[in-house]
């Protein structure tokens, strides 16, 4: 059983990666945009991820039936985010600098 709930939470962690891969595309995009912008969206962004990693934990637990939230549970949550960022991430953010570069070479000429 603890298997099974590890696992779980490992995926929930992998998947609060990819929640924050759209917070993070958009950020690219607002960066662009305005500086100022940025520094007010982010604080924003930062409690609105937490709220829903907590919810999607919550809602897992429930749905699991997970009664108890042990050490090990919240490892796998962490363990499933960094493996996200060292893996999809990193492609993800070539990808968005990518565009990022050629949108701004395209505003100067």
């Amino acid at each position: 059983m603890q298997l099974k709930i590890f696992l779980i939470c490992f995926a929930v962690g992998f998947s609060s990666g990819i929640i924050y891969e759209i917070f993070y595309v958009i950020l690219s995009i607002v960066g662009g945009v305005s500086k100022k912008a940025v520094k007010i969206i982010t604080p924003v962004f930062d409690v609105l991820y937490f709220i829903i990693l907590s919810a999607l934990f919550i809602f897992s637990s429930v749905a699991f039936s997970f009664y108890k939230i042990r050490a090990y549970m919240l490892v796998s949550c962490l363990l499933g985010a960094l493996l996200y960022y060292k893996t999809l991430h990193l492609r993800i953010a070539i990808f968005v600098n990518m565009v990022y570069n050629k949108i701004n070479r395209k505003k100067e000429k």
